[in-house]
């Protein structure tokens, strides 16, 4: 939100449609899916974690572009 409130309309518009592209593929680590058990689990909550602050990081830069 603070991003967004940052930009003038066409940026901000240019932002949002990025943003939703980003959380459609948040999920999708490359592990195989046939891993089994908590390592696995593991494995992606900590792939997921590393791009959510990536891109919390990214955005906290959004408005000096």
């Amino acid at each position: 939100q603070a991003a967004l409130a940052r930009l003038a309309p066409k940026p901000r518009q240019a932002l949002r449609v990025e943003q939703r592209a980003w959380l459609k593929g948040r999920d999708d680590c490359p592990y195989s899916r046939e891993a089994d058990g908590a390592d696995f689990v593991l494995l992606i909550a900590d792939c997921v974690y590393s791009r959510t602050r990536d891109r919390a990081d990214e955005l906290e830069r959004y408005g000096g572009r």
